[in-house]
């Protein structure tokens, strides 16, 4: 639990998640603006980052650019092939011998079409994301990632790992039972966690959340065996506000932490500032 609390922290600093009411804003730390930036030039965009998952990091980036919502997966990584030594005191004073290792990725770079500064409408914003991981999945960087769309306003960006038996692999395409019934958002949430924990033998815990539109949304569970994710969005569709998820994956733990955050665009404060403000459901486009 300590571990899991230590990486919660982490998720709380990095991605700039807080769990405050719809409508408060968050003030994210300064590595959330540095580790990826997007550039505007004449009828293109540039998106780069720097981070051990750069394709997470360039999407936060696309996110509050443009105020899109973006579901993220990491894939499996192998512990092997994609994973790299990453010096961590707290995890090595509870795991002497074992060194804390994190995924192997660096630093990415795409180009895409922008109808103008800021501007890209909603029968590009497909394309333009799909623009965006094609590049990620050409570049040396671990993991491969493919483009769902969601909903007239959501898509899933999936990593998937290959079984010994090579057929693709993600947790959240695990079949899932909860018993029928309308409850908050959190005990749903909840109780997917255990279910998928249960059916997919990869644990699953919360990392961040946005508890307030969590908590106060209500969510009918048909009690049907669908699709992990498929409820999850559920989840996210009933809150006042929209709200993304990142479904990491700790290589040390073998575990995925599953965050929930609110759709936001960069804005300033009153001293000019940057902050994320969060916002309320757009209508459908």
């Amino acid at each position: 639990m300590k571990y899991v609390r230590l990486f919660t922290v982490f998720l709380l600093v990095i991605v700039g998640i807080v769990p405050v009411a719809a409508g408060q804003n968050a003030q994210p730390d300064h590595h959330y603006w540095t580790a990826a930036q997007v550039q505007h030039w004449e009828g293109a965009a540039t998106v780069h980052s720097e981070d051990v998952r750069p394709l997470w990091m360039a999407l936060n980036a696309i996110e509050r650019e443009y105020g899109w919502v973006i579901d993220y997966e990491d894939p499996i990584y192998s512990l092997e092939t994609e994973s790299t030594v990453s010096h961590n005191a707290q995890w090595e004073s509870l795991h002497a011998g074992k060194p804390s290792r994190l995924p192997a990725g660096t630093s990415f770079s795409s180009k895409y079409p922008e109808d103008s500064r800021k501007s890209i409408s909603a029968s590009q914003r497909q394309s333009v994301i799909e623009k965006i991981v094609a590049d990620f999945n050409a570049s040396p960087n671990p993991g491969h990632f493919e483009v769902h769309q969601a909903g007239p306003n959501r898509v899933h960006v999936i990593g998937y790992s290959r079984s010994a038996k090579g057929v693709r692999r993600s947790v959240l395409d695990t079949p899932v039972t909860l018993s029928p019934g309308t409850m908050s958002g959190m005990e749903a949430l909840n109780k997917l966690v255990q279910a998928l924990s249960e059916a997919s033998g990869t644990q699953v815990v919360l990392g961040a959340i946005a508890w307030n539109p969590v908590a106060r949304a209500r969510v009918e569970l048909k009690g049907v065996s669908v699709p992990a994710r498929a409820i999850l969005t559920d989840i996210a569709d009933s809150a006042n506000v929209e709200l993304m998820w990142d479904f990491l994956y700790d290589i040390n733990s073998n575990s995925y932490f599953l965050s929930l955050r609110p759709r936001s665009v960069v804005a300033t404060d009153e001293s000019g500032q940057p902050l994320l403000k969060n916002m309320f459901r757009s209508p459908v486009q």
